[in-house]
């Protein structure tokens, strides 16, 4: 930014903020309990493991050697594919099976492919009958 940038910028903010509203959660909905943050380590299954496989090997160089500032770029698109690889491989084209004859076997298979969905067909129904409520992030 320039100065004429940052003159501008500020002029917007004065000008928006008597229509902004911001408030905190907890300022809100004080009897919102506390967050209760649990991780959970599960272990790839096979085909996220084969991807992941691949994608270190393809990338071999650029993980092992140090990297010019001008070549990390590389390195994150890796550590992207990676993170991809981990959430789901079907994440990436032309890995989700073709044919299926129904979507109850389609959901099996999407299941089936993800560690962390198989997990959490597990554990999601014993806590909704618990009564929990969860939230997940992933990224």
């Amino acid at each position: 930014f320039d100065v004429a940038d940052s003159e501008k910028l500020a002029d917007l903010h004065a000008r928006l903020r008597p229509h902004m509203l911001r408030r905190l959660k907890k300022n809100v909905i004080r009897e919102l309990p506390q967050k209760k943050e649990l991780i959970v380590p599960v272990t790839m299954t096979s085909m996220q493991r084969k991807y992941y496989t691949a994608i270190l090997e393809k990338n071999f160089n650029i993980l092992h050697h140090a990297l010019p500032q001008s070549q990390r770029r590389g390195l994150h698109n890796v550590l992207a594919e990676l993170r991809k690889c981990c959430n789901h491989p079907y994440l990436f084209p032309g890995t989700e099976p073709e044919d299926i004859e129904s979507v109850d076997r389609a959901f099996d298979l999407l299941v089936a492919a993800s560690a962390k969905f198989m997990f959490l067909e597990s554990v999601l129904p014993v806590l909704k009958e618990r009564g929990h409520r969860v939230l997940i992030f992933s990224q």
